[in-house]
Parts: structure tokens; C-alpha cells; sequence
């Protein structure tokens, strides 16, 4: 068990796997990627095996407080932290690591997404306690991840002075590249991608939001300044005035001292319908029976199994999710796009459906 604290980032919308996320029931409250748990279960059943369970926090929307405690039961209500608006992850972290001083002290503070799956129990810890260590000399770390792929909606991370081991000083971050940008940089041995996860001391992480984020610093003061029975107030009538960015470029594209740790896990960022369909084996969790004819690389999820046969005929490489109320087809290679279906339902009025 380290001696540290994790704040597990459960906020988002998860357009992205529509029809079977809506606004109250994002991604990460889904089962994707072969597992019949959760994103967040098993985010959380992650952090359980590294952190003391008194500080593990869960940082959602007010909206989902309600099915974050349903998913995870054992949680005490006190340690999830619910939004009041969505103001992105710095905002987010900056409330996590304020509630962690105030209540553990200065310690190593990890961050993580609540809807990425990362697989390789021994290779995690191991990345982790390395991350921690950093975190006690007094630097931020990031774990990147080895790139397989020129892929395009990525940040990438250089690295820079070896720290020992598989830690080094981070150089640069990059912005997602083009295509042929892409291409070049994973040729390069020292870039992989930046997987949005970090670990921090504590307080340094608040003294470098306080200077590049006014409105989140001054939130972060009163907070630290009042008893903890006066959270929930000073939650409701300042949250909201935080700058709404992340902590990508709120503050650690923007501060010294930053390490990246490689990670020898498996990491997946569950981005689209397509990723999950990789992951998952057969037709995914929850799949109906599905008959197919002359249907190659097609895959099927359902929320209706038991009520209705799928059949594919003649539509090779096609994804198709089918639930109570509505049904997606799309192509393989294409599911980027369906949140433009989102975007359209919303236009015509049809927010039932999102």
C-alpha cells in the first residue's frame, strides 16, 4: 500500500458511445472493453489495491452522484466530491488536492481518469510506486505510454535527462499531430503518448494552480482557511467561478520540474466504439444472439438480449449497438463521428434520447 492518495476523475459526457451513454449514464459508467464492470469500478478497484481507502476520492457531476455511489458501495458519501458545473480537470484536481492536505497532509497525490482501461496489475504498481517516489523529491509526474500507433488525437511527451529507471525529465509536451507529424514522432524513441494520468505532491500542485489560475487558487484558499463542515457552501458559491481548463494546459505545460514515467501496462483511453469493439471479445458484454451472413469484422452490443435477434447480412465491418429506444449502425472506422448524432438530436429537440 503506498503512501499516497488518489483522486479517481469521473466527470465527462461520453457523447462518443451514443446510444448507450447519455447525459445520466456517461462512459465511465459503462462496461466496455470486455469486462462486465464498469470503467469506473475498475478504476476503482485499481486504486484500492495501491491507495489506503480512506484517501481514494471520486470527483463527478452533481448530476451522477447518485450512480457513482450505486457502482460503488463501499465508498463512503463523503469521498465523493460532486460538482457543482463542469469546469474541466483542473478545477477538478485543484478540489481533490485541497481535500487531501487538509485531511492526509502533503502526500503524493495520483490523479486518474476514471474511463481508461489499463491492464497489467504488477506493471501499474510498479509505474506507480516509481511515480510516488518522484512525487516526494518534489516533482509532478505523467506516465506516457509507448506509441503503436501515428495516432492523431493524442498529446505526445518527450523525454528529456534520464531519473533513474524508467523516469526521466520531461523535455516537452506536444499538441495532437497531423497525420505525417504523427508518423515522425513515433519513430522517435524518446516521445510516447501523454496518458492523462499524474501524480503530485500536494501542495506544490495547489502553489503552481494558485499561480496560473486566480479564480481556482482563490476557491483553493478558502477552502484551506475554513473548517471542513463549510465545503459544501464555499463548493456551491465559488466552484463555478474556476477557470474551466484543463491541467494539461492550465498548469503542467507550464511548469518546471515535471518527470514522465513509462508505462509497461497496457493502456487504452476507451476513446470510440471502434476501440471498444478491439477490446472486447465475441460481440461484446451483454451481446444478443447475432446471426450473420457473409458479415466479416461486424460487431454487435446490445442492451436487449433475450428480446431480439441481430442479424447482419451482406455489411461487412459494421459496429452496430442496439438499446431500448434507439440503434446505431456505423461503419468501422467512422465512430468518431456519432457524436455529431448527439449534436443533431439535441438540435431537433430530441434531448430524451441523450
Amino acid at each position: 500500500m503506498l503512501d499516497a492518495a488518489c483522486a479517481i476523475m469521473a466527470g465527462g459526457a461520453g457523447t462518443r458511445f451514443w446510444p448507450l451513454s447519455r447525459f445520466s449514464r456517461p462512459k465511465q459508467l459503462l462496461a466496455l472493453g470486455g469486462d462486465r464492470r464498469s470503467l469506473l469500478r475498475l478504476a476503482f478497484d485499481r486504486a484500492r489495491t495501491l491507495f489506503p481507502p480512506e484517501r481514494i476520492l471520486v470527483v463527478t457531476g452533481e448530476r451522477l452522484v447518485g450512480a457513482v455511489a450505486e457502482q460503488l458501495p463501499e465508498l463512503p458519501r463523503t469521498q465523493i466530491l460532486a460538482e457543482p458545473a463542469p469546469r474541466s480537470t483542473a478545477p477538478c484536481i485543484a478540489w481533490a488536492a485541497a481535500r487531501i492536505l487538509r485531511d492526509a497532509g502533503d502526500v503524493p497525490v495520483a490523479a486518474v481518469p476514471s474511463d481508461h482501461l489499463l491492464t497489467g496489475d504488477d506493471a501499474f504498481a510498479a509505474a506507480f510506486a516509481r511515480a510516488v517516489e518522484l512525487a516526494r523529491d518534489g516533482w509532478i509526474a505523467t506516465f506516457g505510454v509507448p506509441p503503436t500507433r501515428p495516432e492523431t488525437g493524442f498529446g505526445y511527451v518527450q523525454a528529456g535527462k534520464g531519473l533513474g529507471g524508467d523516469a526521466f525529465e520531461v523535455d516537452r509536451f506536444l499538441e495532437k499531430p497531423d497525420r505525417e507529424r504523427a508518423e515522425k514522432l513515433i519513430a522517435q524513441r524518446d516521445v510516447s503518448w501523454n496518458s492523462g494520468m499524474f501524480v503530485f505532491p500536494a501542495r506544490r500542485m495547489l502553489d503552481e494552480i494558485r499561480g496560473r489560475l486566480p479564480e481556482t487558487g482563490r476557491f483553493v484558499d478558502e477552502l484551506l482557511a475554513s473548517p471542513a463542515a463549510e465545503e459544501e457552501r464555499i463548493v456551491g458559491e465559488r466552484f463555478a467561478s474556476c477557470e474551466s481548463i484543463s491541467i494539461d494546459f492550465g498548469v503542467m505545460e507550464r511548469v518546471s520540474r515535471v518527470a514522465v514515467v513509462v508505462a509497461r501496462f497496457r493502456w487504452s483511453d476507451v476513446g470510440s466504439w471502434d476501440v471498444a469493439a478491439e477490446l472486447s471479445a465475441g460481440g461484446g458484454a451483454g451481446s444478443p444472439e447475432v446471426v450473420g451472413e457473409r458479415a466479416a469484422g461486424s460487431w454487435v452490443r446490445s442492451e436487449v438480449a433475450g428480446r431480439k435477434v441481430v442479424a447482419i447480412v451482406g455489411l461487412d465491418d459494421v459496429i452496430v449497438v442496439d438499446t431500448d429506444d434507439a440503434l446505431l449502425i456505423c461503419r468501422r472506422g467512422s465512430s468518431q463521428d456519432v457524436r455529431g448524432v448527439v449534436e443533431t438530436l439535441i438540435r431537433k429537440g430530441r434531448r430524451e434520447l441523450v
